[in-house]
């Protein structure tokens, strides 16, 4: 991408928000735009110049305007670490706990007529030492579990280290009246 093209893309998306869409000159701090029922700060358009972090807010309007399928789920980002005020990092002892319940409850809605569950598919952006964001899918379809890293080491992408910091956090359990929910773990790296 030419040097500064993102930066002038943005500014042109800022400025058809503020006068196509809201008919101001200039957005304010409280200034908000539904996206896919979902209320957003306008804020949020500053994120997406190059050098900005983006934040879980940023990446959930991003994976709500996705065009995806009825089988396809996500939630909010999943910490794995406590930031404190110095930005030292402490891990969380079971960060997938809640998401694991939310996966469950989903589960249960999707049992048809004669009581299967359709196979879904489900997304969730990891937090990782609050400064890089990785991707978590979980895909019944398949039987398999995916982890994304855009900066996974070439052992990790080449299988020989088996068991990465996200692998040792996912547990995998089958439950006795259903053998099918064992799901194998995979590691694919370096998905950009």
């Amino acid at each position: 991408m030419p040097k500064g093209s993102l930066d002038n893309a943005v500014h042109r998306l800022i400025e058809g928000v503020s006068t196509r869409i809201l008919g101001k000159r200039k957005l304010k701090e409280v200034d908000t735009v539904t996206v896919n029922d979902i209320q957003v700060p306008c804020d949020i358009f500053d994120r997406l110049r190059r050098g900005e972090w983006l934040n879980d807010e940023t990446i959930m309007v991003a994976m709500n305007i996705s065009d995806r399928p009825i089988f396809v789920k996500h939630a909010y980002s999943v910490p794995l670490d406590k930031v404190g005020k110095t930005r030292t990092t402490s891990p969380i002892e079971r960060p997938f706990t809640a998401w694991a319940r939310w996966i469950n409850r989903l589960r249960e809605k999707t049992r048809n007529g004669c009581g299967n569950m359709v196979p879904m598919v489900y997304f969730c952006p990891l937090n990782h030492y609050g400064n890089h964001f990785t991707l978590l899918e979980i895909n019944d379809q398949e039987k398999i579990i995916r982890h994304y890293d855009s900066m996974a080491d070439q052992t990790t992408m080449d299988g020989r280290l088996k068991l990465t910091r996200v692998a040792q956090l996912v547990q995998v359990r089958s439950s006795p009246e259903d053998d099918d929910r064992n799901i194998p773990y995979v590691i694919v790296g370096r998905v950009c």
